[in-house]
């Protein structure tokens, strides 16, 4: 059986993979999207509507 400090290994080495691959798809999604985008549009758009969208239900 694996031992805990080896599962928080595993744990550590996953995250670390996935941050990796994250960022590196940002980076390469925010170069498509700048060109695409208009020049009036923020880029966090649909982030501001959610969050007027969450505020309008629960408060």
């Amino acid at each position: 059986m694996i031992d805990g400090i080896w599962w928080l290994v595993i744990l550590f080495a996953v995250i670390a993979v996935l941050w990796f691959v994250a960022k590196s798809r940002g980076a390469k999604a925010g170069e498509k999207h700048n060109g695409a985008k208009s020049k009036n549009a923020t880029p966090n758009d649909a982030l501001q509507k959610n969050i007027s969208d969450i505020k309008a239900a629960f408060c």
